[in-house]
């Protein structure tokens, strides 16, 4: 499926509203799908952000989470692998990557190995429709 901009826009500011008042849950590891149980550890919870107006490059539309900042005590120790994503209800909505600053994650942290007590710094949360 293809879909063009004004679908694009629609999509993520349809995922974004979804999101308003939940909750943004790093882990360990992964699960097959969105709606299953993490295979991992919980390692830190933030809660959303106002995400920005959606945009369209001509390829995707995006949005941005504002600033998500610091979770000031990581519930456990490990590296990030993944995240996933939950509605104020706690619903689980949907998961994805994890990386570095600048490694191309839809979730991107200063440093990917957390201590737990320590904070997590998140630097990005965008998320796609193409």
């Amino acid at each position: 499926m293809q879909s063009a901009a004004p679908a694009r826009l629609a999509i993520v500011s349809a995922v974004a509203l979804l999101l308003v008042e939940g909750k943004l849950r790093i882990f360990t590891a992964d699960a097959a799908k969105a709606d299953e149980p993490s295979a991992g550890q919980q390692l830190a919870e933030v809660p959303f952000a106002p995400f920005s107006p959606a945009t369209d490059d001509g390829v995707a539309a995006s949005v941005v989470a504002s600033p998500l900042g610091v979770d000031l005590e990581a519930d456990e120790s490990g590296r990030a692998a993944h995240w996933r994503a939950y509605s104020k209800d706690g619903a689980p909505l949907l998961k994805g990557t994890v990386s570095l600053e600048g490694g191309g994650g839809e979730l991107q942290l200063k440093k990917v190995d957390i201590v737990k007590g320590g904070a997590v710094q998140i630097t990005s949360f965008v998320l796609k429709a193409a």
